[in-house]
Formats: structure tokens, sequence, C-alpha cells
């Protein structure tokens, strides 16, 4: 079972790094990735709180500024 989560992972964070996902699609994807994470036991956040926001605005349908 873990190995398959482990793959499922990797399919999931390949599919967020294509530039062809789309915003609502990439929304499902975090979803699904903060599952995988936790079914891991992952901690669900980086701890870097610039990257924990970028996350949240994706899933939430936002699109993150990376000017700051």
């Amino acid at each position: 079972m873990v190995e398959d989560l482990l793959i499922r992972k990797r399919e999931v964070e390949a599919e967020l790094e294509n530039e062809d996902t789309r915003m609502r699609e990439r929304q499902e994807l975090s979803r699904q990735l903060r599952a995988l994470n936790e079914a891991l036991g992952e901690p669900p956040e980086t701890g870097d709180e610039l990257i924990d926001q970028w996350e949240q605005d994706l899933e939430e349908g936002r699109v993150p500024n990376l000017e700051d």
C-alpha cells in the first residue's frame, strides 16, 4: 500500500509541475497531494511560510504572488 501511495504521489507531483495543467486541475491535485502526504505521515506544511502560502493560494484557486 505504501508503494502505491508513493507512486501516486510522484504522479500527482509530475502533473502539478506540468505547465499545461489547468488551475482547476491544480486545485484538485493539490488536495490529492496533501491527502497522500497525510496518509504517508508527512507533515502537511513545509515549515516555510512563503511556500505554504503559495500552496494555500493554489489550492484556493488564486495565483500566488511570486514577486514578494
